[in-house]
């Protein structure tokens, strides 16, 4: 189970406003009697896709996520979760459904590992990614492949039990830019730069493909959830203050 250095654990969110983000960390290791629950939350799509997975660790996993996000949005817009209705773009990114379009609230989630992250905001388009540390295997040949060149000098400068926490710190911002620009993970990885330094905030200028006209701008923030992990959140075109939280269930 991932163990919680900093951020303050609740069941409840604060209120969210137009000037701050949240970024609640979820373990996915829950007793059987949560993931019930968690499971009786889900939509009649969801609890297909959950049975659709061929081994138990993975089922549990989305199970898990999947409710606790349906939790929290049930806070943050006072609907009953199993009430929420989602749908996805192309990229499979989850969205509100049209029945929400009240709201502004945008989100998004990540899991790695027995850890997952939510990020939400309002008023503006949202990325998060989480990784577990590892080693990564090829990880000079996928540095130099996707990663922008003072990137991959930054990664492979650095002494060797610091490179994979570089590369994967790295990957997190990357991947957290893209999925709030809603372009997808593979788009135009080199055409951007995210500090590797821990805990580093502040602007990145993104292009979403190679032939792009204009940059996206994302406010990114790097973060440290807990034990063993590294995260990132990504918010376009919104400077917004991160807090942080460990939601309990």
């Amino acid at each position: 189970m991932p163990v919680n250095l900093h951020w303050p654990p609740t069941a409840h969110p604060p209120e969210l406003t137009t000037h701050t983000a949240h970024v609640w960390s979820v373990s996915l290791d829950v007793s059987q009697r949560t993931y019930d629950g968690l499971l009786a939350t889900l939509a009649p799509d969801e609890q297909t896709r959950a049975n659709e997975f061929r081994f138990d660790e993975p089922r549990r996993r989305y199970v898990v996520a999947r409710g606790a996000l349906r939790r929290l949005l049930g806070q943050y817009l006072d609907v009953a979760p199993p009430d929420i209705a989602l749908t996805a773009d192309e990229h499979r990114k989850p969205h509100l459904a049209e029945k929400h379009a009240a709201s502004t609230v945008q989100f998004n989630v990540s899991h790695s590992g027995e850890l997952a992250v939510i990020g939400f905001a309002t008023g503006c388009k949202v990325g998060v990614d989480v990784e577990q540390l590892r080693d990564v295997h090829q990880l000079e040949q996928i540095a130099r492949r996707f990663f922008h060149p003072s990137e991959t000098n930054a990664v492979l400068a650095a002494p060797e039990p610091s490179r994979n926490l570089n590369f994967l710190r790295c990957w997190t911002g990357k991947e957290a830019v893209l999925k709030a620009v809603g372009t997808g993970i593979l788009a135009n990885l080199a055409g951007f730069q995210v500090p590797v330094e821990e805990c580093r905030q502040g602007w990145i200028e993104c292009a979403t493909s190679e032939t792009a006209e204009k940059n996206n701008r994302c406010w990114l923030e790097q973060l440290n959830p807990c034990n063993g992990y590294v995260a990132a959140i990504a918010c376009v075109e919104a400077n917004r203050s991160v807090n942080t939280y460990a939601f309990t269930m």
